[in-house]
């Protein structure tokens, strides 16, 4: 399930038994003109909202990890 996408190999299984999502909030432009990835790693990369993640053709991974995100910013609110 974990490595359904999965480019590398081996394709089909990895190493990986647990996943870890941290959030980084980055509240100006300043902030996020700082934002730096290794070219070498990421070939392109561009913003996106949460809802077109969840939307879109992503990584189920990657669509769990933004689900909790925003189940947590829902209950930031309620608190």
């Amino acid at each position: 399930f974990a490595f359904e996408m999965r480019e590398q190999e081996p394709k089909h299984h990895g190493t990986t038994d647990v996943q870890f999502c941290l959030k980084v909030r980055l509240e100006s432009e300043e902030e996020v003109r700082k934002v730096v990835l290794d070219e070498k790693e990421y070939g392109e990369w561009e913003w996106k909202e949460p809802r077109e993640i969840l939307e879109g053709n992503f990584h189920p991974a990657l669509k769990y990890a933004v689900g909790c995100f925003l189940a947590g910013e829902a209950l930031e609110e309620l608190e």
